[in-house]
Protein backbone atom coordinates (compact mmCIF):
# COMPACT_ATOMS: atom_id res chain seq x y z
CA UNK A 1 0.00 0.00 0.00
CA UNK A 2 1.54 3.03 -1.00
CA UNK A 3 1.62 6.07 1.48
CA UNK A 4 -1.71 8.47 1.25
CA UNK A 5 -2.25 12.57 1.80
CA UNK A 6 -5.02 12.46 3.91
CA UNK A 7 -7.90 14.89 4.44
CA UNK A 8 -6.24 15.43 7.83
CA UNK A 9 -2.97 16.60 6.30
CA UNK A 10 -4.69 18.58 3.96
CA UNK A 11 -6.40 20.74 6.46
CA UNK A 12 -3.11 21.36 8.44
CA UNK A 13 -1.96 22.72 5.50
CA UNK A 14 -5.10 24.89 4.69
CA UNK A 15 -4.57 25.72 8.40
CA UNK A 16 -0.85 26.92 8.36
CA UNK A 17 -1.76 28.80 5.39
CA UNK A 18 -4.48 30.28 6.66
CA UNK A 19 -2.43 31.86 9.74
CA UNK A 20 -0.15 32.84 7.36
CA UNK A 21 -2.08 34.98 5.47
CA UNK A 22 -3.90 36.61 8.87
CA UNK A 23 -0.60 37.23 10.07
CA UNK A 24 0.92 38.79 6.47
CA UNK A 25 -1.81 40.60 6.36
CA UNK A 26 -1.36 42.20 9.62
CA UNK A 27 1.94 43.39 8.16
CA UNK A 28 4.47 40.40 10.47
CA UNK A 29 6.08 37.09 9.06
CA UNK A 30 5.51 33.66 9.88
CA UNK A 31 8.22 30.96 9.95
CA UNK A 32 6.47 27.78 9.61
CA UNK A 33 8.99 24.69 11.63
CA UNK A 34 8.75 21.52 9.67
CA UNK A 35 9.97 19.44 12.45
CA UNK A 36 7.14 19.43 15.21
CA UNK A 37 8.43 19.09 18.34
CA UNK A 38 5.04 21.28 19.51
CA UNK A 39 5.62 24.02 17.71
CA UNK A 40 4.15 25.10 14.22
CA UNK A 41 5.46 28.34 13.44
CA UNK A 42 6.89 31.59 14.99
CA UNK A 43 5.71 34.50 14.45
CA UNK A 44 8.12 38.06 14.03
CA UNK A 45 6.11 41.17 14.46
CA UNK A 46 7.10 44.94 13.49
CA UNK A 47 6.31 48.03 14.79
CA UNK A 48 4.48 51.02 12.41
CA UNK A 49 7.64 51.92 11.12
CA UNK A 50 8.70 48.46 10.01
CA UNK A 51 11.37 47.14 12.55
CA UNK A 52 11.23 43.90 13.88
CA UNK A 53 10.12 43.84 17.22
CA UNK A 54 11.84 41.96 20.01
CA UNK A 55 10.48 38.46 21.57
CA UNK A 56 8.21 36.15 18.50
CA UNK A 57 4.82 34.30 18.87
CA UNK A 58 5.12 30.28 18.98
CA UNK A 59 2.02 29.20 17.39
CA UNK A 60 0.84 25.23 18.05
CA UNK A 61 -2.04 24.77 14.97
CA UNK A 62 -4.91 22.19 15.57
CA UNK A 63 -6.85 21.73 12.42
CA UNK A 64 -10.43 19.50 11.76
CA UNK A 65 -13.60 19.71 9.17
CA UNK A 66 -15.93 18.92 12.54
CA UNK A 67 -15.13 20.91 15.85
CA UNK A 68 -16.28 20.16 18.79
CA UNK A 69 -18.56 23.82 19.18
CA UNK A 70 -20.11 24.53 23.15
CA UNK A 71 -23.27 26.30 22.15
CA UNK A 72 -23.41 27.26 25.91
CA UNK A 73 -19.92 28.64 25.88
CA UNK A 74 -19.99 30.01 22.42
CA UNK A 75 -16.65 28.18 22.23
CA UNK A 76 -14.56 25.51 20.51
CA UNK A 77 -13.73 22.91 22.71
CA UNK A 78 -11.04 20.28 22.66
CA UNK A 79 -8.19 18.45 24.78
CA UNK A 80 -4.69 19.26 25.24
CA UNK A 81 -2.25 16.40 26.73
CA UNK A 82 -0.26 17.23 30.15
CA UNK A 83 3.23 16.43 28.19
CA UNK A 84 2.63 19.34 25.59
CA UNK A 85 1.39 21.57 28.05
CA UNK A 86 4.52 21.22 30.20
CA UNK A 87 6.64 22.41 27.36
CA UNK A 88 4.19 25.48 26.46
CA UNK A 89 3.53 26.82 29.88
CA UNK A 90 7.21 26.56 30.45
CA UNK A 91 7.82 29.26 27.33
CA UNK A 92 9.34 32.79 27.72
CA UNK A 93 7.44 33.97 24.80
CA UNK A 94 3.64 33.77 24.06
CA UNK A 95 2.13 30.82 23.11
CA UNK A 96 -0.90 31.13 20.49
CA UNK A 97 -2.76 28.12 20.02
CA UNK A 98 -4.65 28.27 16.89
CA UNK A 99 -8.11 25.86 16.12
CA UNK A 100 -8.54 26.40 12.13
CA UNK A 101 -12.37 24.75 11.42
CA UNK A 102 -11.68 23.75 7.98
CA UNK A 103 -15.56 23.45 6.80
CA UNK A 104 -16.01 27.29 7.49
CA UNK A 105 -12.54 28.31 6.46
CA UNK A 106 -11.80 30.63 9.84
CA UNK A 107 -9.15 30.27 12.80
CA UNK A 108 -9.34 30.70 16.31
CA UNK A 109 -6.83 31.85 19.02
CA UNK A 110 -6.35 31.78 22.73
CA UNK A 111 -3.01 32.72 24.10
CA UNK A 112 -2.61 29.90 26.42
CA UNK A 113 -0.15 31.69 29.35
CA UNK A 114 -3.21 34.18 29.60
CA UNK A 115 -5.70 31.40 29.28
CA UNK A 116 -3.96 29.39 32.59
CA UNK A 117 -3.77 32.70 34.74
CA UNK A 118 -7.45 33.81 33.64
CA UNK A 119 -9.30 30.43 34.39
CA UNK A 120 -6.83 29.68 37.72
CA UNK A 121 -5.41 27.19 36.32
CA UNK A 122 -1.89 25.42 36.89
CA UNK A 123 -0.25 21.85 35.28
CA UNK A 124 -1.01 20.50 38.63
CA UNK A 125 -4.87 20.91 37.98
CA UNK A 126 -3.88 18.46 34.86
CA UNK A 127 -3.96 14.90 34.70
CA UNK A 128 -3.57 13.11 31.55
CA UNK A 129 -5.29 15.78 29.70
CA UNK A 130 -7.64 19.00 30.11
CA UNK A 131 -10.31 20.43 28.25
CA UNK A 132 -9.82 24.05 27.04
CA UNK A 133 -12.65 26.55 25.08
CA UNK A 134 -11.51 28.66 23.00
CA UNK A 135 -14.22 31.82 22.29
CA UNK A 136 -15.61 32.08 18.76
CA UNK A 137 -15.47 35.74 19.37
CA UNK A 138 -11.38 35.22 18.89
CA UNK A 139 -11.00 34.41 15.33
CA UNK A 140 -7.92 35.12 13.85
CA UNK A 141 -7.70 38.02 11.72
CA UNK A 142 -5.81 41.25 11.35
CA UNK A 143 -7.51 43.13 13.73
CA UNK A 144 -7.27 40.76 16.39
CA UNK A 145 -3.90 40.08 15.47
CA UNK A 146 -2.50 43.69 16.40
CA UNK A 147 -4.19 42.89 20.22
CA UNK A 148 -2.41 39.81 20.61
CA UNK A 149 0.72 42.16 19.06
CA UNK A 150 -0.19 44.56 21.81
CA UNK A 151 -0.12 41.80 24.40
CA UNK A 152 2.98 40.19 23.62
CA UNK A 153 5.20 43.76 23.64
CA UNK A 154 2.93 44.68 27.07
Amino acid sequence: MKKRRTRQHIIEDLGMNHIERQFLLAGHSVQRIYRDYGYDANVFTYNNNGEVENGMILIQLKSSDKPKISEIHQAIEFSLSKRDLELWLMEREMMLLVFYDASLEKAYFVILQQYFRENRLTLQDVNKYIQIRINLSDELIPENIKEIQQIKNA
